[in-house]
């Protein structure tokens, strides 16, 4: 039963990966991640959450792939990111992360439009909260969970991630 839940639930992550990091390579791979950690220790996916841990182990699994990504721009050893789990799990994602104008679509060099370029322009906190809750139709309370963050914190970054996206839209 759990197995058809991963299996319902690996395109709504290969879209959340790819709206948080703005490359499907980097998103194919932290997708990859996040399974293997799943086959790896099924426990780590909760029978009745399976949504919000595999959101968990996939944020856990874009956090190393950014801080690796970030390291070999710089070519500096970054620290470890925490392990996958628990409440040691890495809440958000390290900056810095591609903006709008760095970001190519699969046309070939057309930049990103319309909303999706505009979410990439949100600090990356804002970012998660509001495509975990406006996207992919989390609670406050599930988004707090996959994040490891109070759901208070949600809040907060939510508004201002709405206040921010309605300052970034284009006028009619």
């Amino acid at each position: 039963m759990r197995h058809a839940h991963v299996r319902a639930a690996l395109p709504r992550l290969r879209r959340h990966a790819f709206i948080l990091s703005g490359d499907r390579t980097m998103a194919d791979a932290s997708v990859m991640d996040c399974l293997v950690a799943y086959r790896t220790d099924p426990a780590r996916v909760r029978q009745d959450a399976v949504e919000v841990d595999l959101f968990r182990l996939l944020h856990d699994a874009l956090a190393r792939h950014v801080s690796q990504t970030f390291a070999r721009s710089r070519r500096v050893a970054m620290p470890p990111v925490p392990a996958i789990a628990g409440a040691n799990h890495a809440p958000y994602l390290p900056e810095p992360v591609p903006d709008a104008s760095a970001l190519e679509n699969e046309r070939g060099g057309d930049r990103l439009p319309g909303i999706l370029g505009r979410l990439q322009a949100l600090p990356p906190n804002q970012r998660q909260v509001l495509t975990l809750v406006s996207v992919e139709g989390f609670s406050v309370e599930e988004c707090s969970q996959v994040l490891g963050v109070p759901a208070h914190r949600v809040g907060t970054l939510l508004a201002e991630a709405r206040r921010h996206l309605a300052a970034l839209q284009d006028p009619l």
